[in-house]
């Protein structure tokens, strides 16, 4: 991966973001899997090893914890 922040602060990821963490909603988990679904020619990002990293994936790990995300898959610290 290339700078992640790059691509999780775009539009659309943000929108994803908000709908993701919308605890008020009782399906923002649904809701945001079924966002990208419609989004994700155009929110999809080339990453290397793609055959073992998933995009949704990535950013459902990246918005509901940050630093973990950073130490545990970018290895920044």
């Amino acid at each position: 991966m290339n700078n992640i922040d790059t691509y999780f602060g775009t539009e659309l990821w943000l929108k994803f973001k908000t709908i993701f963490l919308d605890f008020k909603n009782v399906d923002h988990l649904e809701d945001a899997k079924e966002f990208y679904c419609l989004n994700e020619k155009a929110i999809h990002y080339h990453m290397l090893w793609a055959e073992f990293w998933d995009c949704l994936d990535c950013a459902m790990q990246y918005y509901e914890n940050y630093a973990s995300f950073k130490q545990e898959v970018q290895g920044d610290i």
